[in-house]
């Protein structure tokens, strides 16, 4: 795709030919991914829980879990950092609650 005349770095919203208050609004709609209905709720584990967590599942260390990127929009929503230990929680009308845990990688 090419380079938008004025601007450092492609914007697919202007390439679009979108408004700008259409934009602004897809900007707000995308920006509170925690309250999307599709979404599971995202907590980091405190430090004092991890302990319980990797004794729970006989983990020596959190390199034994699945990652998470830093930069998922859920993950950085609730200000993740590498190397947290994330606990999710999904609900699913057939399998109840589910939690399933991730490392910020």
């Amino acid at each position: 795709m090419g380079r938008v005349r004025g601007f450092s770095s492609f914007n697919p919203f202007l390439a679009m030919g979108l408004p700008f208050r259409v934009r602004g609004w897809i900007a707000l709609a995308l920006s509170r991914v925690a309250e999307h209905y599709l979404v599971s709720k995202h907590e980091i584990v405190p430090d004092e829980k991890v302990q319980e967590v990797l004794a729970k599942f006989g983990a020596a260390n959190t390199d034994r879990f699945p990652r998470i990127a830093k930069d998922d929009p859920a993950a950085a929503e609730i200000g993740a950092k590498r190397g947290d230990l994330i606990k999710i929680s999904r609900h699913s009308p057939t399998a109840g609650k589910t939690i399933y845990f991730r490392v910020v990688g």
